[in-house]
């Protein structure tokens, strides 16, 4: 029997954000991208979903390799730049570790 609870992944995704979010940096990269500087929308992994339709980032999150590997394979957009890693976070208004795709990294 799997004594895995939903408090236990609360937990997991509290420390996933605490060791691989680091900042938000929604200004930064949206002001990167309209400059098409450093950056262009062809470098996001992701941009588009499943249906092939885009999907609408309203948050950049600098984060770790590890998340950045994780979130893509979750089909989340990524930035990977010599520079760093990003998360274009799709959902808002709601803590970080509520959202379904860090509770379906934190579940495995």
């Amino acid at each position: 029997m799997n004594d895995y609870t939903a408090l236990d992944r609360y937990e997991q995704a509290t420390q996933i954000i605490k060791t691989h979010i680091a900042i938000n940096q929604t200004y930064l990269i949206d002001t990167l991208l309209k400059l098409e500087q450093a950056i262009s929308w062809a470098d996001i992994i992701n941009l588009f979903d499943q249906d092939h339709q885009p999907q609408e980032i309203f948050e950049w999150w600098a984060i770790s390799p590890w998340l950045a590997e994780r979130l893509e394979i979750e089909h989340e957009p990524v930035l990977k730049t010599d520079f760093g890693y990003w998360w274009g976070r799709t959902t808002t208004g709601q803590a970080i570790k509520l959202d379904s795709v860090i509770q379906a990294i934190a579940n495995n």
